[in-house]
């Protein structure tokens, strides 16, 4: 069965596919990926999303990954 913060990094990870289409659309330099990371808290309870602090991820895709990360959470 599947702990919590594992269905919930699932679910986010769904959402991506529709965010990476609009990222490209902005000929953004580098991967998608390269501006976000997923943690696991200490306790194992809580999933974090952390957006790094490049100033070239355009403000649409930072919302769309936060909207993504707390419309995934089960």
């Amino acid at each position: 069965m599947q702990s919590y913060t594992e269905k919930w990094q699932e679910n986010f990870n769904r959402e991506l596919p529709h965010i990476q289409i609009a990222f490209d659309a902005f000929f953004v330099d580098g991967k998608l990926e390269d501006y976000y990371t997923l943690r696991i808290s200490e306790d194992a309870e809580l999933l974090i999303l952390s957006l790094s602090e490049h100033q070239t991820l355009p403000k649409q895709i930072e919302d769309a990954l936060i909207d993504a990360f707390n419309q995934s959470k089960p």
